[in-house]
């Protein structure tokens, strides 16, 4: 069973953005979207309007929590082959979502695609927000 990392948050966050479970390359790098190849850093950056010029992974948390934005995955530990989200087996859901969103103050919920978001409501049933709505990304 592979497990998957804590949350990236700093402060008191507005947005959380939710994955699925982290891939291959991004467990061996500990890095969320480790892969040089997913687009989602380079999404991350353009949407805060911040130049993308082969930033550290550092810099890059750095936008995220400068614009008040939280990154965890629905998924605490699974057996997966390879990186696919269809190939997630026995997924164990990330209990201390409800909670971490509640705490947090959190008014949107994002999901970085239809299987986080179908995963979150097949784990959870729905999600609460105090105001502000989620979506899928």
């Amino acid at each position: 069973m592979h497990r998957a990392f804590p949350p990236l948050i700093e402060g008191k966050p507005d947005i959380l953005i939710l994955g699925t479970f982290p891939s291959p390359l991004s467990r061996e790098k500990s890095e969320y979207y480790g892969n040089p190849q997913n687009k989602f850093w380079r999404i991350i950056f353009d949407v805060f309007n911040v130049e993308f010029v082969d930033p550290s992974y550092d810099e890059k948390k750095n936008v995220l929590y400068n614009n008040g934005v939280a990154l965890w995955d629905v998924v605490e530990s699974c057996d997966i082959d390879g990186a696919l989200d269809k190939n997630i087996k026995s997924p164990v859901y990330n209990a201390g979502l409800p909670e971490f969103i509640k705490s947090n103050g959190i008014v949107k919920v994002l999901f970085n695609g239809k299987t986080a978001y179908e995963l979150y409501i097949k784990g959870f049933g729905t999600i609460e927000v105090d105001q502000g709505a989620f979506c899928q990304l």
